[in-house]
């Protein structure tokens, strides 16, 4: 679930664990919202045929793309940290979520 930290408007994700029950997803809403529309635009990532390297370099270009929206959001332990190791691990080719997409409607 994601939620707004009002303390400080962070963008964060709720976790259902008890030593670490909040993620920072992004330092603003907007950030946020620059974010999802920056991962979403740069889609597809890669075939599922996919060599490491191709996969890899994918993975470096979506951290620079958050680093430039949001510094404190590309940290490691961060939710779009997180979500750019699953794409470099091959989780995110473009077959799967099609499939996944049609699946759903």
């Amino acid at each position: 679930m994601l939620a707004i930290d009002l303390s400080n408007g962070h963008v964060i994700k709720v976790i259902d664990v008890p030593a670490k029950p909040m993620l920072l997803v992004n330092t603003t809403v907007d950030q946020f919202t620059l974010t999802v529309r920056a991962m979403t635009e740069r889609f597809p990532y890669y075939a599922k045929t996919a060599e490491y390297e191709e996969m890899d370099r994918i993975a470096e270009e979506l951290r620079g793309i958050v680093r430039s929206i949001d510094e404190k959001a590309a940290v490691p332990g961060c939710y779009w940290s997180a979500f750019i190791d699953d794409v470099q691990d091959g989780n995110f080719a473009t077959e799967d979520i099609l499939a996944w997409q049609m699946g759903q409607s």
